[in-house]
C-alpha cells in the first residue's frame, strides 16, 4: 500500500493490543490516532519526525516510529503499545519487572520506546548479547540514564536474572528499583495538560531532543506575556541566549508564532 492508496480508504481497521479498533482518517499519523482517537497515551510523541523513537510500537510484530507511519499503512494490521505488554491481569511482563527492579525508568518519555524496542528484540532473539541490545535499542534516544541501566534491564531479562538488593550501607550507586517506575512502564502514567504555548512546540516539531526545550519555553512565556507579536525576527531576539543544537531555530520560532498569534499578539 502506498500513500496514494490511503484518501480511497474511508475506515481503518487495526488490531490494536489484540482488540480490533475502527480509524476514520487514513492519513493521521499512527501515534497520534492511538492518542487522542483510542486514549493510549503511553505512546510518547518526542519529535513527529522518526528521530527519538519514543513512539515507537510494534506493527505486525516489527518496532516502527508511530509518529511516521500513516494509519492508512496498518489496514488489517496489529500493532502493540506498551499498553499491550502487561499481562491482562496487570501482571508485569519479565521485561518491565527487569526495567523496575534496575530503575531503568527514569522521566518516563523514552520508556515506552524502549521497551516496545527491546520486546522485538527477545522475540527474534531471547539470548541476545550487549552489541545486540545497543544496537536494537539505537532508535530510542534517553536523555536521563546513559543507557546503562536499560541495557543491564534487558540483559536481565533475556536471562530471567533476579537483581539482589544490595546490602545495608552498599546502596549508594546501587541499582534500585523507582516507586514510580510501574505506572511509567504500562503507559498508566498521565502528564499534565499541554498549555497553548507547549502544544504548539508539539505541534510546530519544535522539542526535538529536549535539552534546551524547557530554557526556550521559559524565554517564549516571558516573550508572549509582554505582548510580544508573530514577527519572526523579535522572536529570534527575544530567544537568543537559549541554544538549540537540533532543529536551526525555524520549528521553535514558528512555534512560538503560532502561540503569540492565538494569545491575540499582531
Amino acid at each position: 500500500m502506498t500513500a496514494r492508496d490511503l484518501p480511497a480508504i474511508q475506515v481503518v481497521h487495526v488490531v490494536v493490543n489484540g482488540a480490533v479498533c475502527e480509524l476514520a482518517d487514513p492519513t493521521r499519523r499512527l501515534a497520534d490516532a492511538l492518542r487522542d482517537e483510542l486514549g493510549l497515551t503511553g505512546t510518547k510523541i518526542g519529535c513527529h519526525a522518526g528521530d527519538c523513537g519514543a513512539c515507537t510500537v510494534l506493527l505486525e510484530g516489527e518496532q516502527v516510529c508511530s509518529c511516521i507511519v500513516a494509519v492508512g499503512q496498518c489496514e488489517g494490521c496489529a500493532v502493540t503499545t506498551i499498553e499491550g505488554v502487561a499481562a491482562a491481569d496487570g501482571m508485569l511482563a519479565p521485561l518491565q519487572r527487569a526495567f523496575v527492579a534496575h530503575g531503568a525508568a527514569q522521566c518516563g518519555i523514552c520508556t515506552p520506546g524502549m521497551l516496545m524496542s527491546a520486546s522485538a528484540l527477545l522475540r527474534a532473539n531471547p539470548t541476545p548479547s550487549e552489541q545486540n541490545v545497543l544496537d536494537a535499542l539505537a532508535g530510542v534516544l534517553c536523555r536521563c540514564t546513559g543507557y546503562r541501566k536499560i541495557v543491564e534491564a534487558v540483559l536481565a531479562a533475556a536471562c530471567e536474572t533476579p537483581l539482589a538488593e544490595p546490602e545495608i550501607g552498599n546502596a549508594v550507586g546501587a541499582r534500585l528499583a523507582k516507586v514510580d517506575g510501574r505506572p511509567k512502564l504500562t503507559g498508566a502514567e498521565r502528564g499534565a495538560s499541554l498549555d497553548t504555548l507547549q502544544q504548539a512546540f508539539l505541534d510546530a516539531g519544535g522539542a526535538q531532543c529536549g535539552i534546551c526545550t524547557p530554557g526556550m519555553l521559559m524565554a517564549a512565556r516571558a516573550y508572549i506575556d509582554a505582548g510580544g507579536a508573530a514577527d519572526d525576527d523579535a522572536i529570534r531576539e527575544a530567544i537568543a541566549g537559549n541554544l538549540c543544537r537540533c532543529t536551526g531555530y525555524t520549528k521553535i520560532v514558528e512555534a512560538i508564532a503560532i502561540a503569540a498569534q492565538s494569545r491575540g499578539a499582531t
